[in-house]
């Protein structure tokens, strides 16, 4: 019963949430600095979570909140963009399946999201180029790993994004995204509803963190690749630790 009972408050939540957005994106009333349309893509996600009994820690949330530029977490499962909303307003770089899917094609649309076609080049090249002159607050996400990774073992990071940034001095700030029960939230080949299912449907919390690192500048001299593996090694470190993070920050929130 309690499955039904998520799925259906998250239901209506989404309904009456893209509604909001798609009468409201296009007035000029901001707050923050963030137009009021993108604040309600926000207040989803704080009562999703709640409703779903995530519960969300993030150690230093003003890194993300003062964030301008690029945020890069790391990607492996279909929750990770509900927790990174969660704080403020982001957009995101999104793949172009993305565009075609109900409710939330439509709010991706309107909170502003870069859509790419990643077999296609043409289609690349013009996201790098949007991805240069777009307004840098609120911050873009950009999954560095360039898909869902389901696993803790990061995926080789691809460096467009990072010569995005150096090219246009842009400042990005690395995450790391942890779930204490991460095959709750994976999605690994059944259909994405039994996906769905098994979240709503399961006793307990869990607990999500979102953990900024420390952001970087880049230099016009610097090299794509090296900054894409410098960002790699940060994130693994932090990965690598997962166990005794979790323990030593539950027992902190406890």
């Amino acid at each position: 019963m309690i499955g039904f009972i998520r799925l259906l408050l998250s239901l209506l939540i989404l309904l009456s949430g893209t509604i909001f957005v798609l009468a409201t994106f296009w007035l000029p009333l901001r707050w923050r600095r963030i137009p009021l349309s993108a604040w309600t893509v926000t207040v989803m996600a704080r009562l999703v979570m709640r409703v779903m009994n995530v519960q969300v820690h993030c150690p230093e949330p003003d890194k993300i909140r003062n964030q301008e530029g690029f945020v890069f977490p790391n990607h492996s499962t279909y929750m990770d963009i509900v927790l990174a909303v969660h704080l403020i307003p982001m957009r995101f770089v999104a793949k172009e399946e993305i565009r075609q899917m109900p409710l939330i094609g439509l709010i991706a649309q309107a909170i502003g999201c870069v859509f790419v076609k990643r077999e296609n080049k043409a289609s690349r090249t013009e996201a790098r180029h949007k991805l240069g002159q777009v307004k840098r607050y609120p911050p873009i996400i950009l999954f560095p790993e360039g898909r869902t990774n389901h696993s803790d073992e990061l995926l080789p990071f691809r460096h467009g994004a990072f010569a995005v940034a150096i090219e246009n001095n842009i400042p990005y700030l690395p995450c790391v995204i942890l779930f204490d029960r991460p095959e709750i939230v994976r999605w690994q080949g059944d259909p994405f509803h039994w996906a769905v299912w098994r979240l709503a449907n399961r006793p307990g919390p869990i607990n999500a963190h979102l953990i900024p690192l420390e952001p970087i500048h880049p230099q016009p001299e610097d090299d794509p690749v090296q900054l894409a593996e410098a960002c790699q090694a940060a994130m693994a470190a932090v990965l690598a630790e997962k166990e005794k993070w979790l323990a030593n920050n539950q027992a902190g929130a406890s």
